[in-house]
């Protein structure tokens, strides 16, 4: 009998309920791998500070910087982008503190100046990298002018070749006005004299100065040296220039009809010379009002700074007066002139003839084992052309300087003795015209110039000597009528 067998396949019944609560944190696996170490960024070297932070064109000073993540050290080096900045020598006292000293020159631009700081760059072990490190401080060092014009007693509108009042205030509180004052930029001053921290006066603005702003420079000499300040041209009480042309001198030529119509008035002359070393005999004829007065003036070359050039006052002959000027190279120069109490008036006429000749050099150096007297002169010259010394100087305030001189021919002789900075004030030397034994008067002492009637073939003597206890060079030029 066959068994029957069944097989049931039953499904498979899933129940989906709310899951339970979880169970316990396992314990911690083994920790991985060690990654590599990481590196934080190194600081850029920074400049932190300055002291000072203002200097004035013409001086040095010493100034101190200090940095962060510096590394100044003996190969450190400080520059500006100015060319008139120069740095000197730098002292380091870490690698984050140092002191350089700056020349600061007359040119160098008014206003902020960027500094630069490089040294030899190194990595955070302290070994050197091969790559410059630098650091600059933007605005670091802010040139300053020294001088500030005073409005209420500085000429506002000036001319080229134009007499100009000055009134000019210290800011340089660390270097206070000494010695003997004098204008040495943008002007020659006839007269100044300096009050406590103002230096006040008036003169002549260059032939040529640039049209606008004027930057005074004014200069004080003190034991043989000067110290320079200096005006910002661009400030709002700057004298502001205009133009003038200059009326051009034929050489041998008269100009007649010429006028100082006004007081403080100038007129401006420009000739040209063809050949180096020349001195220029000027000869005025005056009228009306002038003729009692003197006529002075400045000669400047092409350059039309005054400076460059020389002071001349006329010496005088009745109603001619003649003013000699050195023209040491050739091409175009100017001339100022007027009258030297600054008067002027419908008759303050004069005509003016120019005249130049080739002049010689000679010495008038002391010798200083021996002593010119009358009986031993300094030098004796002949006078058969403009002769002219650059290297005379009166030694102490009480010195004499004897220069015996000949003339070859009949008329008038012209003696001038100048010093640097001569203008308008107390003279630094006066000239006397003396016989051949240097003691019997021809013509008595005179400022800047002196000029007497001579006789061919006869020697004379020139006596130098200062009213105002001046010592210093000069220079000395004697003529003849040309």
């Amino acid at each position: 009998m066959r068994k029957l067998v069944f097989s049931a396949v039953l499904p498979l019944l899933v129940s989906c309920g709310d899951p339970g609560a979880p169970g316990p944190q396992g314990e911690p696996g083994p920790a991985g791998p060690q990654g590599p170490a990481g590196t934080a960024p190194t600081p850029p070297p920074t400049l932190t500070g300055i002291a000072p932070l203002v200097a004035y064109p013409d001086r040095v000073v010493v100034v101190q910087l200090s940095g962060a993540f510096t590394h100044f050290g003996k190969d450190t080096t400080v520059r500006f982008a100015d060319p008139a900045l120069t740095v000197g020598a730098i002292t380091v006292g870490s690698a984050g503190y140092l002191q350089a000293e700056i020349r600061v020159g007359l040119d160098a631009l008014l206003g902020p100046h960027d500094l630069t700081v490089e040294s030899a760059g190194v990595d955070p072990s302290g070994q050197p990298t091969g790559v410059p490190e630098k650091a600059t401080l933007r605005g670091a060092l802010r040139i300053a002018p020294s001088l500030a014009a005073d409005p209420s007693g500085t000429t506002a509108m000036a001319t080229q070749g134009g007499l100009l009042d000055f009134s000019l205030t210290n800011l340089d509180r660390d270097n206070p006005f000494a010695g003997t004052a004098r204008l040495v930029g943008g002007a020659r001053a006839l007269y100044a004299t300096a009050l406590g921290g103002r230096l006040v006066g008036y003169g002549l603005v260059d032939a040529l100065a640039p049209v606008g702003g004027l930057g005074l420079r004014a200069g004080f000499d003190k034991n043989g040296a000067t110290t320079t300040y200096l005006a910002d041209a661009s400030a709002a009480a700057a004298p502001q220039v205009q133009s003038r042309a200059a009326k051009v001198l034929a050489l041998g030529t008269a100009t007649p009809g010429e006028t100082l119509a006004t007081a403080r008035q100038t007129n401006l002359y420009k000739l040209a010379t063809a050949a180096d070393a020349q001195v220029a005999v000027l000869t005025f004829v005056t009228t009306g009002g002038l003729t009692p007065n003197t006529l002075c003036g400045a000669a400047a070359p092409a350059s039309g700074k005054w400076n460059d050039g020389q002071f001349f006052y006329a010496s005088s002959n009745a109603a001619v007066q003649t003013a000699l000027a050195w023209l040491p190279s050739k091409g175009d120069q100017y001339l100022t002139v007027l009258a030297a109490n600054l008067g002027g008036a419908a008759d303050y006429g004069y005509g003016v003839t120019a005249r130049a000749a080739a002049a010689k050099s000679f010495t008038t150096k002391e010798n200083l084992m021996a002593a010119d007297t009358p009986a031993a002169p300094l030098a004796t010259v002949t006078v058969d052309s403009p002769q002219r010394s650059a290297d005379g100087a009166l030694d102490g305030p009480a010195d004499q300087d004897f220069i015996r001189f000949q003339v070859q021919k009949a008329g008038r002789v012209y003696v001038q003795a100048v010093a640097p900075g001569q203008g308008l004030a107390t003279p630094a030397l006066t000239v006397a015209l003396m016989q051949a034994d240097c003691t019997t008067p021809l013509a008595p002492p005179r400022p800047v110039q002196q000029e007497a009637a001579v006789v061919d073939a006869v020697s004379y003597c020139a006596v130098l000597s200062s009213p105002s206890s001046y010592s210093g060079p000069y220079q000395l030029i004697l003529a003849q009528d040309p």
